[in-house]
């Protein structure tokens, strides 16, 4: 089964340290369901969560940050037609 993953971010709660903020977001695949126990790591600073039953994840980030989202039902592929239009 091929899933896209898609984040939406439910909230951003400023903290009191530099650029630093929590990020809460949820993880769903393409049909809008949540997705549980998915793997969520910031490349900048390491840390990392899992998401909860809800597909709902909280984590510390600054702007420029990269998060890599995984799931073992996680399968990405690249289609060029569909992209292009």
């Amino acid at each position: 089964m091929k899933l896209n993953f898609t984040i939406f971010f439910l909230t951003i709660t400023l903290a009191a340290a530099a650029q630093d903020f929590v990020l809460q977001g949820k993880v769903t695949d393409y049909a809008q369901n949540q997705v549980s126990d998915a793997y969520v790591f910031n490349i900048r600073n390491s840390a990392n969560c899992f998401t909860t039953s809800k597909g709902l994840f909280e984590l510390r980030v600054q702007p420029s940050d990269t998060l890599i989202i995984s799931h073992i039902s996680f399968l990405f592929w690249y289609d060029a037609d569909r992209v292009a239009g």
